[in-house]
């Protein structure tokens, strides 16, 4: 039988991104590294480099991804830092 050991605060917390975030948290979240670049690179076509880019970034935020996809925010649609696409 499932336990819930989460709030629901907690689990809207983790559902997906906040409605805004500081600049600190973007560029600590979404800045790709050299590393990052080279994985992102092996990706076909740009909406796949751009959508791998996210969820790899969105990952690192959230430490899981967002199930609903309709669950965004400006602040998570944001690219920072160098292009994905190259």
């Amino acid at each position: 039988m499932p336990v819930r050991f989460l709030s629901d605060a907690q689990r809207e917390q983790l559902s997906g991104f906040p409605a805004e975030l500081e600049p600190e948290s973007l560029d600590r979240f979404f800045t790709l590294s050299g590393p990052d670049l080279a994985e992102v690179r092996r990706r076909h076509g740009d909406e796949n480099r751009l959508g791998w880019s996210l969820q790899l970034c969105g990952l690192r935020m959230l430490g899981v991804l967002p199930r609903r996809r309709d669950h965004r925010s400006a602040a998570g649609s944001t690219v920072r830092g160098p292009s994905a696409g190259g």
